[in-house]
């Protein structure tokens, strides 16, 4: 086993984000025309952002569980781990985030001066969702930052899950992560079938409409640990559960991208999509050495998942960039070219590998610098009950 390996580096879990930026980048690199139907490609980015969700619920409830407090009521270490969680969330996003933004401003790109303080304050979903109707039209007030919406729902879901996890114990937690996911089918259900308005597509983007595919990823956190048994007492019914809700999702991905019943699809595809996916994070967690694990380990796939979250950040900006490039050619390569969509791919891979090595790999060297002292500091003046390592 490598020194990552056994900090808790777990390589087939980039190889899923690799996948998962695939699907993403589908439609934004031009490539939907590969698929049978720009509703597949549409369908095929959902599920991508809905496995990204997957994905951080469960790492991100993994580190909250491993360093939690031992008791809930020990304020000084509760302050220290909440301040070192923070921490390791905003040396890992903000860095690289808020340079784009503040690039993005200093130049007065596009006219972002108009939305910028939604991505600031992060609450761009809702910024977004105000330029989306029923229809899926666009009218985005800044289309080249609109991708930052989902950016901002998991900065949201940061502030709300490690309150929920320090301070809820035993069967609590596992009752509020369920009783969390619930609210998300029902407030789907409230806006696409009872409210029906304009207005729906509104509430879509909001955090509750989301949280199932999120605590899924919590729970399935849980579940590896057998925290209060659940994996003790569910998973006989697993091998029935997963294939069942694996043929569901197959079947309204192909029921999206044949534009049928697309209420109900966008009602019930996240619960049967977690469920899918949250199986394969679980063998990708454990390193399990199957094919699905041979191919989730190969290079390419990790490399891409470990530059995804530039990737995600930066792409939207390539296109302008290209066009600068063959400016100054003899080239002008129409936007639906080979060469152009080459192009593009090329200088958007570029852009997330520059941020990963000159910015994001930085920050977490100083990251780790800083939470040791924090770390030290406490066992200096709290002792170490409950300050436990974790990666």
């Amino acid at each position: 086993m490598s020194t990552q390996q056994a900090q808790g580096y777990m390589p087939q879990l980039d190889g899923l984000r690799g996948v998962a930026i695939l699907a993403v980048m589908t439609v934004h690199f031009g490539l939907g025309s590969l698929l049978p139907s720009e509703q597949y490609s549409t369908a095929f980015r959902g599920a991508g952002l809905s496995a990204f969700f997957v994905l951080s619920g469960f790492l991100i409830t993994e580190n909250l569980l491993k360093q939690r407090p031992g008791h809930p009521l020990t304020m000084g270490l509760f302050g220290k781990h909440l301040l070192i969680f923070f921490m390791r969330r905003g040396f890992r996003i903000y860095p690289a985030y808020f340079f784009l933004i503040l690039t993005l401003t200093i130049i007065g790109f596009e006219g972002i001066s108009k939305v910028a303080i939604w991505h600031y304050i992060f609450v761009a979903n809702m910024d977004f969702a105000r330029y989306v109707d029923i229809t899926s039209s666009y009218a985005l007030a800044h289309a080249p930052t609109a991708h930052l919406w989902s950016i901002s729902v998991q900065e949201q879901f940061y502030l709300v899950l490690p309150l929920a996890i320090f301070l809820l114990r035993g069967r609590a937690l596992v009752v509020a992560i369920i009783s969390a996911i619930l609210i998300a089918p029902l407030w789907r259900f409230y806006w696409i079938f009872v409210d029906n308005s304009s207005t729906t597509i509104h509430h879509l983007f909001a955090l509750p409409s989301l949280l199932d595919t999120l605590l899924s990823g919590s729970l399935l956190a849980l579940y590896k640990r057998d925290y209060c048994g659940i994996r003790s007492q569910c998973s006989r019914y697993m091998n029935r559960v997963v294939p069942l809700a694996v043929a569901i999702t197959v079947l309204m991905i192909c029921s999206k991208g044949a534009g049928i019943g697309s209420r109900y699809t966008t009602l019930l595809f996240d619960p049967f999509f977690a469920i899918s996916i949250g199986y394969v994070i679980y063998n990708a967690s454990n390193n399990v050495n199957n094919a699905a694990g041979r191919f989730l380990n190969f290079r390419f796939l990790r490399f891409l998942g470990q530059i995804s979250f530039g990737l995600y950040l930066y792409h939207a900006f390539a296109p302008h960039l290209a066009d600068f490039v063959f400016s100054g050619t003899s080239l002008s390569p129409d936007r639906s070219s080979l060469l152009w969509v080459l192009s593009y791919i090329a200088i958007s891979v570029l852009l997330a590998w520059a941020s990963l090595k000159i910015i994001e790999k930085p920050a977490l060297a100083f990251r780790s610098k800083i939470i040791h002292r924090i770390r030290s500091s406490a066992n200096r003046n709290i002792g170490t009950q409950g300050l436990q390592p974790h990666t």
